[in-house]
């Protein structure tokens, strides 16, 4: 039998200047089976678990994964999507190398960030890239598309729901 741990252990890489997360880690079995997922931005606070973190959480392990890594096409941490847009550089400094790795690294990728690119700004390089990556590896999933053609964002998708096959476009 599989021991789950209750509480997981959770880290994070933040830019030195804390406006950025670049990986958020949960890892609660014995085991190195690991899921990534890719959304959108993290939310204002790097070590506060909120409801998305909850959610995908709680499908990486009825799925049977050990750990799971979430990175985002844009790692300023903005509460709001629309936060984004009056930001620099919401993409961050470090953010395309992160992606790389966590995607490259995992089992599954599950990608999910709704429409809020489109109030977000310009299409990230991170984007770019994460197309780049499913066209020359394993394909990416997602739990469907919005009417304007993202991946839907994974926070609000009922536990019964099974993931399709994420085209990039």
């Amino acid at each position: 039998m599989t021991t789950v741990a209750e509480k997981p252990i959770r880290s994070s890489v933040v830019s030195e200047c804390a406006r950025y997360r670049y990986l958020l880690t949960e890892d609660w079995g014995p085991g190195d089976r690991s899921i990534t997922w890719v959304m959108l931005n993290p939310p204002g606070n790097a070590t506060v678990e909120d409801e998305t973190t909850r959610h995908v959480g709680s499908f990486s392990r009825h799925w049977g994964y050990d750990r799971l890594a979430i990175v985002n096409l844009f790692a300023f941490q903005a509460l709001e999507p629309e936060q984004l847009s009056g930001v620099e550089d919401p993409v961050g400094p470090k953010n395309r190398w992160f992606v790389h790795q966590a995607v490259t690294s995992a089992e599954l990728v599950v990608v999910g960030w709704g429409d809020g690119l489109l109030s977000a700004g310009s299409r990230p390089k991170t984007l770019d890239d994460l197309v780049e990556l499913r066209r020359a590896n394993a394909a990416m999933l997602c739990f469907g598309l919005t009417t304007a053609g993202n991946p839907l964002h994974p926070a609000r998708i009922p536990e019964s729901m099974i993931p399709v096959v994420w085209t990039a476009r």
